[in-house]
């Protein structure tokens, strides 16, 4: 069972890269947060054994981590020290198959967004100057945490 598993897994990563040559082709975004929790509520609603809703959110965010690094390599941007609450939120977020950054101060962080250094940031503050914030982040700290994006 173990081998037609990782032999699916293989399929899929496959298919996300052609899918991340035709994003790239287009000019599309390869994250698309929407996308991923309408494929997330779909197998929610399939899932009839016994798996609990967590684990398959876990097991989810990293095939999907996984695949998203098929398509680029994924910056994301803390505020804060690796292990901080902001690092674990954004990693329980992105999973571990992203590159993480970390900035002591907004200024840099920022600069990072603007010289194309991240893809994204994340941090505990409400507003930034110059991005836009694309959405709080699901934490399990109990604090609401942002996703940050340069503003266009």
């Amino acid at each position: 069972m173990d081998r037609q598993i990782l032999k699916l897994l293989n399929q899929r990563l496959k298919l996300a890269k052609q899918v991340g040559h035709a994003k790239a082709h287009e000019g599309k975004e390869v994250f698309a947060p929407e996308r991923e929790a309408i494929l997330l509520a779909r197998l929610h609603k399939l899932n009839k054994g016994s798996m609990h809703g967590d684990s398959l959110n876990a097991i989810y965010r990293e095939i999907l981590s996984s695949a998203r690094s098929m398509q680029k390599d994924i910056r994301i941007g803390c505020l804060g020290k690796m292990c901080s609450e902001t690092h674990m939120a954004a990693r329980e977020f992105f999973g571990a198959s992203c590159e993480y950054e970390f900035f002591s101060s907004g200024t840099r962080a920022t600069d990072s967004l603007s010289k194309g250094i991240c893809d994204y940031l994340v941090g505990a503050r409400e507003r930034q100057p110059g991005l836009c914030c694309l959405m709080v982040l699901p934490s399990s700290v109990g604090k609401p945490f942002y996703l940050w994006r340069l503003a266009k």
